[in-house]
Formats: structure tokens, C-alpha cells, sequence
């Protein structure tokens, strides 16, 4: 193999070129080599020559060279791919390669491979070579030279990367500053990934990423900027490194000394408003001897006179009193040395702006709701302009609050500009202040009030218990999100349901000589009721007070408690009038002041100071007077999470407040400025008494009447009562009335006007509410009269002659429909049977049963034809009265018209027929006899005649009769009959068969021990011993003679177990036709079906029997027994006692009663069958029975005047309270909170 030098290869190429000569041909050729990439040492990497050509004419031949770093592979074989290609010799880092078309047809146009080379990589660091390609000469089939024509383009060859990076040392100086950088280098041939340098003392250690830079030849160079925050000796530095084939470097470290060296901490420095008397900056291991300090900007550049107040490291002052006094402007300031670590120049550059300058500023604040005042929790807009801001210029404006300095709000858009903001937290002194950069301002002050609803400036209530009045605000007390004041463990009323409040303010502004009033524009709104007070609260004797005040938007504020002086009110009330009133005796001078962890009872004393009688837990913070103390922030309470007397007042004691009875007003106040500010309100009452007194009943009928009263006797006695309904409130507050008729209001239930007064100036819808009063009694007769059908509440309100709450009591009661009253029509009234009958029920007040009777002996007897609303009957002959029964759920009624229908006899002899059964049977043996005889007989004859004899005996002159047949034999029967056109007879021979009985076997069976009393046939304690007994379970069969007497003693127990019928031997037992009867039954009345409920009496309603067959008739008289639990025997009220009643169909008539205390039973005598119950009745009120309903069954009519010295006027009694807390009254000041209070709830009238 011949080898050629590089340079003799590249001389032989041009001089070639140069005989030949060039010529341009149409087309391009592209001449290329493939790459082989990570091939591992040793191993083979694959290579491909190409040539794409698009020549015409087509080429002809082609030489080229190839070239590649022997260094790192190595080529061991090839391969042709084209026909048209041969191989030159090889070189060293070479060979040459070639296409000629030896037939000269061209060589086809388009990509064709030449040779497929193999090289073996020596290398594993990720070396590579070039495959370069250099074109020798290139023609076309007309021989034209197109070397020109053609571009290469080279491939490469790189090897597998297995060799991991070389750090080499880190080339950072031993001493640094704090800042300073990690420098270094790096080897690697295959080309880097990533590094980085983990700077690191004993405690704390930071990752930097190192800038990595490829110097060639397999260097880079490393670099990263690092802060230290501190100044240590000791700080290592680690290198890590990975190549990009992920070989990781073996770590290198170095420690280096972090030392101050240089300038830092200038002074003056940025925007000041004082002018410097110098300047100094803090030097850090710099050479004294080489320090200099230049100022310039708004002065001449001037070198200053140097103090150094320590050796190289300390500050360096630069005198400037040459220069004063400096002017307002712009001024730089350098200085600059040499350090002594490593006699590096260092300097420090800094600039200031001096003004001296105060700028002005015009600012209006402008509310949104209305009233004029700055306040909390609405959109408050700022409108400004500023100036003067000097050398610095403007910065910004801001709001601050001047007690915390805390910045509000600030805002950098210009010195003049308009900006709505909404601060939550009001009752703080705030500045608005416009500043230029160096820190000047203008500021305007103003007080950001709580949000308040209503002020009032009035002189009217002076100082009460030592607290100034005179300027007084409040918050809407009614709206609970607001306000909200709850009371815990005592008795609550629930108050009236309402769906929306319209609520409008009169008598504003100047509206009397000593009293001006202004509202918000939200003083006037309509809201959900959802959003006030459903129910108040109050306490008895042993009930333990405690309370829940919340006012979201209110910071602070102290809670009191503080008592009305019932003495002073009652006499404004005995006076009614409202003239004269001295407000500072409105409450007394003591009260409860509520502080966190604790709690203190305290007087005060005229001159506004006060002694404290009782103090439990946390003490007050005392200065001053009581206002001076209440204003101290140590005295009040964070209202933004509420404030619950459990649990944030009494903390680690037991003890809570025991206030006297009386009445009180709980309240949040706060000191606003120079305003009271009312945060919250709610009047709490102490009875004397736990008496919730009693109404007569649970249910009542409509236009009906109840009983109410307490046990003991009352000053004033007053009863509200209204419906649990939806009402629409419509308030209307007039300030030119601080009184009791500065309120008043409209409670309107399902669009009714509210023209009923239901508490001073308090109306109510008519049909929904009503009120009723005494004076020196303990009871009323309250009228239900034009009240609607529904669920009511009664509040019942008793006030002591000491002027103090005495009693109070909340009572549901439903108001049910009336009962209904029976009426009807029928058509026709008169004609000839078979007579068709249309009935028409025109009853009143809905109904919902209806049975139908008739009679045609007038009303002795009836009978039931019908039980639907309007009924069709058919009449044979007779003059008929007719009885219509209806009920529904309150009771029932009837009605009965006597020879209602006449139905005359068609004009036809009667033909007779009858039927009986049974027909045959043991003696004695009762047989029903019933007449099928056509043509409307008016008279019957019935007669048997025994064993085929020719006697013919009567035994009946009734329709269908019940015969008893006391011998045996057989019987033949014959029945005449006949009217006013005749008559006709018919017999049946043989007809009953009579047979002898068995002999009976008696069971005695133990009658009941006691018994009743002596009365009737009943029970009289046992049967004897030869009759025979019989016990029954709902039903009883019964055996009688042919007189329709009981053959032995019969027990019948109703299948409930509650109730017992007891029946004799020898008793007469006739159903409602005079027939014997065969057999009874008793069962407990299905729920709603026992008519008559409406009576004056008291039922239990578990004790209610169903006797059949009505109109079942018994002589002498049977018993009904009811046997009680000791529960309930004993369940009597003082003064009642037990009574056996049945219902006549209009009322409860009482049967002879006989009580067994011993055995709890109780035995009433029946003489018929109907309705029976077990009532008690007598005392003030039906007994409670557990597991019974005690139901009334009589109302009262008409209104009763009660017991006592005078008939009230139409306000007094009523507890005002509630209605005060519904309406959600806006109160003046805490003083006129009593008095309203008071005054409304006893009716005090204002003339």
C-alpha cells in the first residue's frame, strides 16, 4: 500500500484542477457521510458515503478524498454500494473514493450510496472526529467539469463517553470578602453536564450553580457569585461535577476566611428632610492613609475633612459644616481606599436628595349613607390635592391610624386624586397625610365613628349614674348581624313569625328646642324578619344568668348590666303621664360592669364617682369617674367573636350574678369620640315568682273563650295572645317623640289590616291577635271572637305591687274550627209510597260525617237509612221525621224535623208474608219474626198455635216481632194484617220445632271484689253460686227467657282491657225495638270519632267506649267498670274528681259514679247504650295522665270581667317587653330604655 502525505494529496488535487479546467453544468450534487455516535471503544462504529446528484447533463465521474483522526478509530473494512464506485488508496487519516460511468450514459440522477465504511472507536472519554469529504473533480457525460456543482457535507464519529470529569483546583482566594466568587476549571473531552459549589460552615450550608464556559480542547471554566451573611473564618467550598453522559466527578474542596474588607452603611443616603451636618460611611479593613471622601452634585466636587473614629476598620466622617447650610437639591457623595487584605482599591458611590420643604394639602371626605358622619363599614370618598412637595417630590398619601400607627391605606397615583375606601373598624382617631419622598407631610385629622344607624343630640336626659348623654348614637339594633344580645338558662317567648320589616323614620332634625336627630339613609328599609330577634328571654328565682353579646364590626365596648328603678317607673304608670319626667331616676345607681375574666357590682354616687360592692375575678382598671373608667380600653371587650358571660367573664369561679328581681337592660356601650355610642340592648327580666300560670285548655272552638290566670294576685294582670303565623311588619319610629308613643307599628297577617290594638301603639291583623287586662287580680276571661282558625300563643304577664316583674308564662293553644251545625232540605215532602226521597245536606262548617235517621213514631225511635252527604231514600206509608248527625274534627251537631215527610198508602188490600228464624232449636228458643207482606199493611196480628191444635195464641202486634218459645212442641204460625182497604192472613202449619235443652253445667266464675255503691242490677260483688257465668272479649252472647231476661251473669271486656260491662242474672236486655237482645259488645272509640266533644268538661282521651247496639235499653241498670293505674288514679288536680258520663247526642250527661280508691276503680250505672267516658272534672284544670290527651270539651262563652278593683283601660297589663323587642325599637339613650320598656308594658297613657 502506498502512503502519501497529507500535503503531496492536496498539490496533486490542484494541479489536476488546474489542466482541466472548470465549466459550469446544469444541476447540484450533494456529497455526504453519515455519523455514528457513542460508539465504545473497541467496538464498531457504521459509515455511509453518499452522493445525490440532479445534474444534465448526467455526470460522469466523481473523485473525492475522505478524511478522518486515526486518533480515535480506526477504519477496518468496506463495503460498494454503487456499481459506478471504487476505492483509491488509503493515507493516513484518509482515502480516496470515485464514480466513473465507463459507458459514458451518465450516471442516473438522485441519492446513491457509495460505500458503507466500518470503524473501531479507540477512545472512551468521547472523543470525536470528523468524517470530512473534499471534492478531487467532478464531470459531466459532455465532459464539462462540474466540480463546482458540488457541496459537502460532513459527518461525525464520537465515542462513547466513559471517563468521569476532572476537577481541577478551585482557583478562589484564600481571604474573601462577603461577597465574592467560586472560580476554577474543569476537564472533560465528552462535554459537560452541569456543576456546582456548596458553600457551607458548621450550621448552615447554600447550593450554588456554577456558569460553566468551554475554553476547547476538553477545558472549561467554572464560576459562581456567592453572598455570605457573615463574616467567619473556616467557610468550605465543594465543587461537584457530572458530564453530560452523567460520569460524576470525584468532589473537590477548599476552605476559605469570609472577611470584611471594604465601604458600607452611607449616611446621609437617599430622600432626607434634615439637613446633615455630615457624612460617613463604615470602613472595613481599609488603610486609613489612602481614604478620601468627595462630595458634589448641587455644590462644587469638594474633598471633606476626614475623622476616623477607630483604626482601619470603624467610620470615617466627612465634615460638611463648611458647606452650610446645604440648599434643598440632589448631592452625591464617594469615598474610596485601599483594604488590607489584599491591597485591593475599593470605593463606595452614594447619592441623597435634601428637602426641607412642607407641602399642603385640601382634602373633603364625603359619606355614603347619608348622615353626614365619618363611620365604619361604608364607603367613605376622599377627594385631595396636594403640593408643595419640594426637592424630593411627591411620594404618596396615606391614612394612618395615629394610636397604633399602623398605615390604612395608601395610595401613589398623584398628589391630588379621589379615592372610595371601606374601613371594617371604626371608633379610632385617623390622620390623612400627604408626604414627599424625604418624609414631610400634611396631615388632616378626623375620627372614624362605628357605624351608626341614628344620632342624637339632646340635652333632654342630662347625666345619668354618672355618664354624660348629651350626644348619644346607635347602631340598628334590630338587625342581629349587627347586634344580637342572647339570653341562656332561663324561660324564652318565641315571638311572632315575620316575613319582611318596613321600617320608616319621622321627626328628624331639629325636632324639638333640646333635642336634634339625624338618620342614615338606611334608617328607612325593608328587610327579611329572618334578620331580627325571634325570641326574648327572662328569669325566674333560681335560673342562672348568662348571656352572648356579638357585634362584628365593634372592637371594643363595655357591657353593662344595669336595673330600672321600678319605684320611680310605677309612679309614672299609676300617674299616667308622661310630663315632668326626671330621666336621671329612670335607673337605679347600681349595675354590673362585665369585664373579661371577671366581673364588679358597683354605686354610683352623684358626682360621678363610684364605690364597688362586688367584685369577682379580673378587677377594673379605675381612673377617675365612671366614664373615665369605662373608657379605658382595660375595662371593655372585644365584640369581633362575641362575648359570652360563661365563658369569657367567670373564668376559674363557680360564682356567677345573682341579681335581685327587678327589671334591667343589658347593653354594649361604647365611648365614641364624644358620643355614647349604643351597640346593644335587650331588656332582662327577674320574676319574683316560677308560676307560669295556666289557661283552661289546649284546644278551643272558634268565637269560644279560656280561662287564664296565676296562682297568686297581681298589681297588674295582662294577656297577649296571637297566632303562629307569618306576619309583615310595618314600623314607624318618630323621634319627635322620645316617649312611649314614639313607636308604633303594624303586624299584618295574610294581607288583613292591622286595626286591632294589641299593645299601646302596637296593631295587629284582627283575626290573628287580641290582648285582655285586669288590675289587682290573678285571672281573666280572655274572648276568642273574631280570632282565625289556628296554632296561637298566650303570653300571660303578672306585675307586683313593688313594680317588679311578678310572673310570666308562654301557652300554645290551637283555635279549631266551629263545631258544625246540621241542616237540610229534602224533595219531595209529600206523596204516595213507594215514596223516592232526594236529601240535600246544607250543613255549616264542613262537616265530614253525616248520618241520616228516620222516624215514624216522631223521634221516639230512629232509624239509620244513610250515611252519605246527600242521600236517596225510599219511604213506604207514614208520617216520618227525619235526623241528620254530622260531624267533624271539633265535635258535632244534628238536627231533627217531626213529620218531615208524609207518604200516603196506595189503594190496595194487603196480602201477607212473613219469614222467621231460626225454625228450630233447643228450649227456650227466641225466634225473629219478619213481616214481607205487600200492598203497605198498617196493622199486624201474629199467632202460634202448638202441636197442630186449633188455639191460635197472640203473641205480637209489632211489625217484627222476637218471640221466645219456652216449651218444646211444634208450632204453627199465622200472621194477619191490614190497612184502611182491607184485609188478609196467611199461616204456616208446623212452621217451629221446639226441642228439649241439655242440662247445664255452671262455671262460677268470682265476681269483682268491692263494687259500686249499692245502685241498679249491676255487679253487687260475686253471681252466687247456682247461676251460671260467662266471660267475653269485645263481644258477648247472651241468653235470655221469653221476657228478654239474662240467663246468668255476663262479663264483657272491651278488647283494650280498659273497660267492663257487667250484666246480672235476671236483667231485662231490649234492643232500641223492644226485641231482646242476643248479644253486646264495648270497644275503645276510634281517635276523632266521639261526637259531642265540646262540652265544659275534661276528658281522658284514653278513656272513651263504644257500647252497641245503640238504643239498647237495661232494667234495672248494668255497669261499666274502668279499671285505672296508680299514675293515673292519682293524676287528679285538687279539687276534681271522677265522673261516668254518656252522650245524649247533644251533651255528656253524667251517670250515678261510685270510686274505689283501694282497688283504683271506678263504676258508673248505665241504663242504655251510647257513648261512654271516664272524666274528670271540678278544680281549675283537667289532671295530666301520662300517656293521655287532655282534651277540652266545653268553651266558655262571652267575655267574663275579673275579680278586682277596676276594669283596666285597654293598655295596661300587657307585657310590652316582647312586642318592644319584635318591632326592634331604636332606643334614644339607656335611660329611656327603662322607661319605654316600663312604661309600654303597663299601659301608661300619654296624656
Amino acid at each position: 500500500m502506498m502512503i502519501l502525505k497529507k500535503g503531496s494529496l492536496l498539490l496533486i488535487i490542484l494541479l489536476i484542477s488546474a489542466f482541466t479546467g472548470s465549466v459550469a453544468a446544469g444541476g447540484t450534487g450533494v456529497l455526504s457521510s453519515s455519523n455514528a455516535t457513542d460508539v465504545k471503544v473497541g467496538e464498531i462504529g457504521y459509515v455511509i458515503y453518499s452522493v445525490d446528484n440532479n445534474f444534465n447533463p448526467l455526470l460522469w465521474s466523481m473523485g473525492c478524498k475522505i478524511y478522518y483522526d486515526s486518533d480515535v478509530a480506526e477504519p477496518i473494512d468496506s463495503e460498494k454500494i454503487s456499481s459506478y464506485a471504487s476505492r483509491g488508496n488509503t493515507y493516513e487519516s484518509g482515502m480516496k473514493l470515485s464514480l466513473l460511468d465507463l459507458n459514458k450514459d451518465g450516471i442516473p440522477n438522485g441519492e446513491t450510496g457509495i460505500y458503507n465504511f466500518s470503524f473501531r472507536s479507540k477512545k472512551n472519554d468521547g472523543s470525536r472526529m470528523e468524517l470530512g469529504i473534499v471534492i478531487d473533480l467532478a464531470k459531466d457525460v459532455g465532459g464539462n467539469t462540474i466540480t463546482n456543482s458540488y457541496t459537502s457535507v460532513n459527518g461525525t464519529f464520537v465515542t462513547l463517553d466513559e471517563v468521569a470529569p476532572v476537577i481541577n483546583n478551585i482557583t478562589t482566594s484564600a481571604n474573601v470578602a462577603k461577597d465574592f466568587k467560586v472560580t476554577g476549571f474543569i476537564t472533560e473531552v465528552g462535554g459537560m453536564g452541569s456543576a456546582n459549589a456548596t458553600v457551607s460552615n458548621t450550621t448552615a450550608s447554600q447550593v450554588y450553580n456554577l456558569t460553566l464556559t468551554n475554553l476547547g480542547s476538553g477545558l472549561y471554566s467554572y464560576s459562581a457569585d456567592v453572598s455570605w451573611p457573615v463574616f467567619e473564618t473556616g467557610v468550605k467550598i465543594t465543587v461537584n461535577a457530572v458530564d453530560a453522559k452523567d460520569n460524576h466527578a470525584d468532589a473537590v474542596e477548599k476552605t476559605v476566611n469570609v472577611v470584611n474588607a471594604g465601604f458600607s452603611s452611607a449616611v446621609p443616603e437617599g430622600y432626607i428632610k434634615t439637613r446633615p451636618v455630615n457624612a460617613s460611611a463604615y470602613m472595613n479593613n481599609i488603610d486609613q492613609a489612602t481614604v478620601t471622601m468627595i462630595i458634589g452634585g448641587n455644590v462644587a466636587p469638594t474633598n471633606l475633612a476626614l475623622t476616623f473614629l477607630s483604626g482601619n476598620t470603624g467610620y470615617v466622617i466627612g465634615d460638611l459644616t463648611p458647606l452650610s447650610p446645604l440648599a434643598d437639591g440632589n448631592y452625591w457623595v464617594n469615598v474610596s481606599g485601599t483594604d488590607t487584605i489584599a491591597g485591593d482599591k475599593r470605593h463606595l458611590n452614594w447619592t441623597f436628595v435634601l428637602d426641607t420643604a412642607t407641602p399642603t394639602l385640601a382634602l373633603t371626605i364625603t359619606d355614603s349613607d347619608g348622615d353626614g358622619y365619618i363611620e365604619a363599614n361604608e364607603d367613605l370618598t376622599f377627594n385631595w390635592n396636594a403640593g408643595s412637595f419640594g426637592a424630593s417630590g411627591f411620594k404618596n398619601v396615606e391614612i394612618i391610624d395615629k394610636k397604633t400607627s399602623s398605615v390604612l391605606w395608601t395610595d401613589d397615583s398623584g398628589p391630588s386624586g379621589v379615592a372610595v375606601q371601606n374601613f371594617t373598624e371604626g371608633n379610632r382617631d385617623l390622620s390623612f397625610r400627604a408626604y414627599s419622598n424625604a418624609g414631610n407631610y400634611a396631615a388632616e385629622d378626623f375620627h372614624l365613628y362605628n357605624n351608626y344607624i341614628v344620632w342624637i343630640n339632646s340635652t333632654k336626659f342630662g347625666t345619668i349614674s354618672g355618664i354624660e348623654t348629651n350626644y348619644t348614637a346607635m347602631v340598628s339594633l334590630d338587625l342581629t348581624d349587627t347586634s344580637n344580645v342572647m339570653l341562656y338558662n332561663g324561660s324564652s317567648v318565641n315571638l311572632p313569625a315575620i316575613g319582611t320589616v318596613s321600617r320608616n323614620v319621622t321627626g328628624t332634625g331639629q325636632v324639638t328646642s333640646d333635642t336634634y336627630v339625624t338618620v342614615d339613609k338606611n334608617a328607612n328599609a325593608t328587610y327579611p324578619g329572618a334578620d331580627t330577634y325571634q325570641k326574648v328571654g327572662y328569669y325566674g328565682p333560681s335560673d342562672v344568668i348568662d348571656f352572648e353579646i356579638t357585634a362584628p364590626a365593634i372592637t371594643h365596648a363595655n357591657v353593662l348590666l344595669m336595673e330600672a328603678n321600678e319605684t320611680y317607673i310605677n309612679q309614672l304608670v299609676d300617674q299616667k303621664s308622661v310630663s315632668g319626667i326626671n330621666y336621671t331616676e329612670l335607673i337605679r345607681k347600681t349595675a354590673y360592669i362585665f369585664i373579661e375574666g371577671g366581673w364588679t357590682k358597683i354605686t354610683v354616687l352623684d358626682d360621678g364617682t363610684f364605690i364597688q360592692d362586688e367584685i369577682v375575678g379580673n378587677r377594673l382598671t379605675v381612673e377617675g369617674s365612671i366614664t373615665d373608667t369605662l373608657k379605658k380600653i382595660e375595662n371593655q371587650v372585644d365584640f369581633s367573636t362575641g362575648y359570652r358571660l360563661s365563658e369569657d367573664c367567670v373564668i376559674g369561679t363557680n360564682k356567677t350574678i345573682t341579681p335581685a328581681v327587678g327589671d334591667y337592660a343589658l347593653g354594649a356601650i361604647s365611648f365614641d369620640a364624644e358620643r355614647i355610642g349604643i351597640i346593644g340592648v335587650m331588656p332582662v327580666v327577674f320574676t319574683e315568682s316560677t308560676d307560669q300560670g295556666t289557661v283552661s285548655g289546649t284546644r278551643f272552638a272558634a268565637n269560644s273563650s279560656f280561662d287564664a290566670g296565676f296562682t297568686d294576685n297581681c298589681k297588674y294582670f295582662g294577656v297577649g295572645v296571637y297566632r303562629d303565623t307569618e306576619y309583615n311588619a310595618s314600623v314607624l319610629i318618630d323621634f319627635a317623640k322620645i316617649n312611649a308613643d314614639m313607636i308604633s307599628a303594624e303586624l299584618k297577617a295574610g294581607g288583613v289590616p292591622a286595626t286591632q290594638k294589641l299593645w299601646h301603639n302596637i296593631y295587629i291583623s284582627p283575626d290573628s291577635g287580641n290582648y285582655a287586662y285586669a288590675k289587682n287580680s290573678n285571672n281573666l276571661t280572655f274572648d276568642l271572637s273574631g280570632l282565625k282558625v289556628g296554632n296561637y300563643k298566650a303570653v300571660l304577664a303578672g306585675l307586683s305591687n313593688k313594680g317588679t316583674a311578678q310572673a310570666v308564662g308562654v301557652h300554645d293553644f290551637t283555635i279549631l274550627p266551629p263545631l258544625p251545625v246540621a241542616n237540610f232540605t229534602a224533595e219531595p215532602l209529600v206523596g204516595t209510597a213507594p215514596l223516592t226521597v232526594n236529601f240535600t245536606d246544607s250543613s255549616l262548617y264542613s262537616p265530614t260525617t253525616w248520618e241520616w235517621y228516620y222516624s215514624a213514631d216522631k223521634g221516639s225511635n230512629w232509624t239509620l237509612f244513610d250515611t252519605v252527604q246527600n242521600p236517596v231514600n225510599v219511604f213506604t206509608p207514614g208520617n216520618y221525621s227525619i235526623m241528620l248527625n254530622v260531624t267533624n274534627a271539633n265535635g258535632a251537631g244534628s238536627k231533627s224535623i217531626i213529620d218531615y215527610i208524609q207518604v200516603n198508602a196506595p189503594a190496595l188490600v194487603p196480602v201477607a208474608n212473613f219469614t222467621a228464624t231460626p225454625l228450630s232449636g233447643q228450649v227456650p228458643l227466641t225466634v225473629q219474626f219478619n213481616d214481607t207482606s205487600i200492598n203497605y199493611p198498617t196493622t199486624w196480628g201474629w199467632y202460634y198455635s202448638a202441636n197442630g191444635g186449633t188455639t191460635w195464641n197472640n203473641f205480637s202486634m209489632c211489625q217484627n216481632p222476637s218471640y221466645q218459645f219456652a216449651s218444646t212442641g211444634t208450632y204453627s204460625i199465622m200472621l194477619n194484617v191490614s190497612n184502611a182497604f182491607g184485609g188478609n192472613s196467611t199461616s204456616k202449619i208446623s212452621y217451629i220445632t221446639v226441642s228439649a235443652a241439655p242440662t247445664p253445667v255452671p262455671t262460677p266464675v268470682p265476681g269483682p271484689s268491692g263494687g259500686g255503691g249499692g245502685g241498679g242490677g249491676g255487679y253487687s260483688g260475686g253471681f252466687g253460686p247456682t247461676v251460671p257465668s260467662y266471660q267475653y272479649t269485645g263481644e258477648g252472647v247472651l241468653e235470655t227467657n221469653n221476657l228478654g231476661q239474662v240467663q246468668g251473669n255476663v262479663e264483657v271486656v272491651s278488647p283494650d282491657g280498659g273497660a267492663k260491662l257487667l250484666l246480672s242474672n235476671g236483667v231485662q236486655v231490649l234492643d232500641a225495638n223492644g226485641r231482646a237482645l242476643s248479644e253486646v259488645s264495648v270497644t275503645q272509640a276510634q281517635a276523632g270519632s266521639v261526637p259531642g266533644t265540646s262540652g265544659a268538661l275534661y276528658k281522658f282521651g284514653d278513656f272513651v267506649y263504644e257500647c252497641l247496639p245503640a238504643g239498647a235499653q237495661f232494667d234495672p241498670s248494668i255497669d261499666i267498670k274502668f279499671e285505672l293505674t296508680e299514675a293515673q288514679f292519682n293524676a287528679l288536680n285538687p279539687g276534681q274528681t271522677f265522673s261516668v258520663r254518656y252522650y245524649d247526642g247533644a251533651s255528656w250527661v253524667e251517670v250515678p259514679t261510685y270510686v274505689n280508691p283501694n282497688t283504683r276503680e271506678v263504676i258508673g250505672e248505665i241504663t242504655h247504650f251510647t257513648y261512654y267516658a271516664l272524666m274528670a272534672v271540678g278544680g281549675t284544670s283537667a289532671p295530666v295522665v301520662p300517656g293521655a290527651e287532655v282534651v277540652p270539651t266545653e268553651q266558655p262563652t262571652g267575655a267574663v270581667t275579673p275579680t278586682g278593683e277596676e276594669t283596666p283601660s285597654p293598655d295596661e297589663g300587657m307585657p310590652g317587653w316582647i312586642w318592644i323587642v319584635l318591632i326592634v325599637v331604636i332606643i334614644a339613650v339607656a335611660g329611656a330604655v327603662f322607661y319605654l320598656y316600663k312604661e309600654g308594658k303597663l299601659g301608661g297613657s300619654n296624656s
